[in-house]
């Protein structure tokens, strides 16, 4: 299972790649990928190249690429079977956070699977203050264990900013090669 935004993409081969991923791998529930940024014109403007899974991370900042990540019926049907109404903004994150809670089975592919397009009329940029940042500030409250530290969760998080850096860096030179 995925869903897509109305204005974003899946790259050729996507979910060919997902089945088959699933398929060898029976013991994973969910799956992302990474993903190219566009503007409105269709030109590439960055990219989100992670590093592997961080369950922990996850319960501060959401950094799944929506449009690159695909589960199992099994995890779903265990989280409800449904995104929560109540949430505009921060639905896919509250998604994966029950997953997460769920204990599913998370790895990290490092392929490109997905094109998410920003514009400035799109409600991740025209809706975030309003509400995204409660509904993100709720899912916090939510879903962090009380008995993670501030600063304990501040230096794990950097600790991913650094891996997510190496792992563009480490990105952008293979593709550079490949494209010699």
């Amino acid at each position: 299972m995925g869903y897509l935004n109305s204005d974003d993409l899946l790259l050729p081969g996507a979910l060919h790649y997902v089945g088959r991923y699933f398929r060898d791998n029976p013991s994973v529930d969910v799956i992302y990928g990474n993903r190219l940024i566009i503007n409105e014109d269709g030109l590439e403007v960055g990219r989100w190249i992670l590093p592997g899974h961080d369950s922990l991370v996850l319960r501060f900042v959401d950094y799944v690429p929506q449009e690159s990540m695909f589960w199992r019926r099994r995890i779903w049907d265990r989280v409800g079977g449904r995104f929560d109404p109540s949430l505009h903004f921060a639905m896919d994150w509250d998604l994966i956070l029950r997953f997460v809670d769920a204990r599913a089975v998370f790895h990290h592919l490092p392929g490109l699977f997905g094109i998410f397009r920003a514009h400035g009329k799109q409600k991740s940029q025209t809706d975030f203050v309003a509400r995204g940042a409660k509904e993100m500030a709720e899912l916090r409250f939510r879903h962090l264990d009380a008995d993670t530290g501030r600063y304990r969760l501040a230096a794990h998080h950097w600790r991913y900013l650094s891996k997510h850096r190496r792992a563009d860096t480490a990105f952008a030179t293979d593709f550079g090669q490949a494209a010699k």
